[in-house]
């Protein structure tokens, strides 16, 4: 049998369904690996709403949700949470600074998502 006489095993509807599921699955698992380096500020792009923005307890938040804050990575999530076993719980967001590798700089970036305690 040839090509042409029909021996195809998907229709071409069939296959671009197919292409389509695996595409969509393809993003999904890319979605999925890569969330955990989302920051707050991607998670208020996604929100769509400026006023929506995630504020993570810096005195209650496990290193993976400090992780979440804009320029912070796992080491220094980790030490943000060594640094509060160690010394006490936070009085305020700025008081990150004691924390070795977290500048003013920083601080300021993560301000507007972080906080100290309940909303008010």
């Amino acid at each position: 049998m040839s090509d042409t006489e029909g021996d195809h095993l998907f229709s071409r509807t069939q296959k671009i369904i197919i292409l389509a599921l695996v595409c969509v699955l393809a993003l999904g698992l890319f979605l999925l690996r890569h969330r955990r380096n989302m920051t707050a500020s991607d998670v208020t792009a996604i929100s769509g709403d400026s006023a929506y923005a995630l504020r993570i307890d810096i005195n209650s938040a496990t290193w993976r949700e400090i992780a979440l804050l804009p320029g912070v990575g796992e080491a220094t999530a980790r030490a943000v949470v060594a640094d509060r076993e160690a010394k006490g719980p936070f009085t305020s967001v700025d008081d990150l600074t004691r924390v070795a590798g977290i500048g003013e700089k920083t601080v300021a970036g993560i301000a507007p998502y972080a906080k100290v305690g309940p909303d008010e």
